[in-house]
């Protein structure tokens, strides 16, 4: 399995890179789409202006496809907005262009529309469809194939990314329903683990707002007779590895289920941080590949990856 890292600034890849990260994705939302539609209709689900989350200059884009092709490590572009407009769409569709003539061929989507409008105007990129589409069952992934075609000219599926809801098991029943082996498969595995879907999130997720799932809200206790509740908070959550969300004691059974890119979230985290967490999953992928069952890789990773601590904040 491939590691796929988030990146919020050009700066950063060297790090990433040297750290052991096989891909990388990060967002482009230049000047001219900020003084044309305005932050409010976000390019990318990262609505961000004031620090770095994401690329914000051609020259920089041709900064990072230069170190691309020195260091032969592919970077997806972000497009993950639920929706577009059709003045949107259009200037997608020619930023697209301008960015394959740098090299960068993977662009991670979100809205069917925008795939159907790159068919229709025969853009050949690659398409990882993103989590934010909601994808729930074989039936929405065989209609994801089929709207994105096979036609040399056009875009091309590349990639399905479960969204943070999806169990390993539904993911297993997903890509075992296909009997073509031409799709790649990527989970979420560390960071930012959210109790929402985001194909059914409309919040805003910038620095000048409040997300949604952090707004003030008040808990009560249960009245008698009602559900049984935990109410007790864990108290022994430390600050350690994935200590917003991880997955790796999940590896074994991704492995197993075929699911072939590894997910750090992280655009917009330290890339200190995010150098030490893709480390960690290399090292959990080590000690995967020589470890004979699950029980004996969770063990070893266990101990040499957290000691006594853990986040507690388990994806799967």
């Amino acid at each position: 399995m491939k590691i796929m890292a988030g990146m919020g600034s050009v700066e950063d890849y060297e790090m990433l890179v040297q750290a052991g990260a096989d891909e990388i994705f990060c967002g482009y939302v230049p000047f001219d789409w900020n003084q044309k539609f305005g932050n409010l209709m976000p390019l990318n689900r990262r609505e961000v202006m004031y620090y770095h989350v994401q690329v914000n200059v051609c020259e920089d884009m041709k900064l990072l496809a230069n170190m691309m092709k020195d260091m032969h490590i592919p970077v997806a572009i972000t497009l993950n907005a639920l929706y577009y407009t059709e003045e949107q769409l259009k200037w997608i569709g020619d930023t697209i262009l301008r960015l394959m003539e740098l090299g960068f061929r993977d662009y991670i989507i979100a809205d069917i529309g925008l795939v159907l409008y790159l068919r229709e105007r025969r853009i050949p990129c690659y398409i990882h469809m993103s989590g934010e589409i909601g994808e729930w069952n074989e039936p929405a992934i065989r209609m994801i194939r089929e709207i994105c075609g096979q036609d040399a000219g056009s875009p091309q599926c590349k990639r399905i990314i479960f969204h943070r809801k999806n169990s390993i098991e539904d993911m297993e029943s997903m890509i075992g329903a296909f009997e073509e082996k031409d799709m790649e498969y990527e989970a979420f595995l560390m960071n930012e683990m959210c109790h929402f879907t985001g194909g059914f999130c409309n919040s805003l997720h910038c620095d000048e707002m409040v997300h949604i799932c952090q707004l003030p809200y008040r808990i009560a206790p249960v009245k008698e007779g009602s559900l049984p509740v935990k109410q007790q908070q864990e108290s022994d959550i430390q600050e350690c590895i994935g200590d917003t969300g991880c997955g790796l004691c999940a590896l074994w059974a991704l492995q197993r289920a075929g699911v072939s890119h590894l997910k750090i979230v992280g655009r917009g985290k330290s890339p200190e941080a995010m150098a030490a967490d893709i480390k960690a999953v290399r090292k959990a992928l080590s000690i995967l590949e020589v470890s004979q069952t699950q029980e004996i890789f969770q063990k070893q990773m266990k101990k040499e990856l957290f000691g006594t601590k853990c986040s507690l904040q388990c994806y799967y």
